[in-house]
């Protein structure tokens, strides 16, 4: 695998993540806009909540508001239905599992270059890296196909919420819950959390991707592609109660493999 990824400040970073990693635990809030398009396209605005091993995720599209909860700690995401009160119950691991599409992450290959230049995000300053990461899936009668993301992200590696979020990132990765990632990665295919590496301090707050599959069939990239852009905007420290992350005990509950 072929990385460059962030070694500038990773040194200093270690040592910052050290000395600091007992005092990070302050609730992180934020919001992204996001805009999709190509085979899958759309524009929504979500608020993420982060307190420790959860993570709340509450979407509005086209007038329609959607909620997801992630709890790290005990495997599952939950999607909240408010109109039928349900809650779609998910298994992190199986989700992981099932996202994947037979791609390997093991043999993932990721690039990550810095371009030299600075962004400023919802007034936080970011640097700028190109990446590009492709993983091939296992052999089939199809043939092998290969996931390709590529892009370019404005990455800070100092704001102290960031040290929040990548503990959760890290976290997750650590428990083979990749899904639970998908918002916080650059890209939003399968391998698009594999962007992160084990640096404690990495926050993307700004993104522009394409996905697409290459395979034996010419027109399948063409088929599959899928362009993203977000911002992650109103960056904060503050309080989330225990109750945004509470299941409502009366609401019908239903499992499902996937989202």
């Amino acid at each position: 695998m072929t990385s460059k990824m962030f070694g500038k400040n990773l040194a200093v970073l270690w040592i910052f993540a050290a000395v600091t990693a007992d005092f990070s635990q302050a609730d992180v809030s934020m919001t992204k806009h996001v805009k999709q398009g190509g085979i899958v396209s759309g524009e929504w605005t979500s608020k993420l909540r982060i307190k420790g091993l959860k993570m709340r995720i509450e979407t509005t599209e086209s007038g329609d508001n959607h909620v997801s909860i992630y709890d790290l700690d005990s495997g599952k995401a939950y999607k909240l239905d408010p109109k039928h009160k349900q809650v779609i119950v998910v298994d992190l691991k199986s989700a992981t599992e099932h996202i994947k599409g037979g791609f390997l992450p093991d043999r993932l290959r990721r690039v990550v270059k810095e371009t030299g230049n600075k962004r400023e995000i919802g007034g936080l300053s970011c640097d700028e890296y190109t990446f590009d990461m492709q993983a091939p899936t296992a052999p089939s009668r199809g043939g092998t196909f290969v996931q390709h993301d590529s892009g370019t992200v404005c990455v800070s590696q100092t704001i102290p919420e960031g040290i929040e979020v990548t503990s959760f990132v890290l976290e997750a990765k650590k428990r083979g819950y990749a899904v639970a990632i998908g918002a916080l990665s650059p890209s939003q295919s399968a391998i698009g959390p594999y962007f992160f590496g084990q640096q404690p301090n990495v926050m993307v707050l700004a993104a522009s991707s394409e996905s697409k599959v290459n395979g034996p069939i010419t027109e399948l990239g063409a088929m599959t592609n899928v362009t993203t852009t977000f911002t992650m905007i109103d960056i904060k420290s503050d309080s989330v109660p225990d109750e945004d992350f509470q299941i409502p005990p009366d609401w019908k509950q239903k499992k499902e493999s996937a989202f």
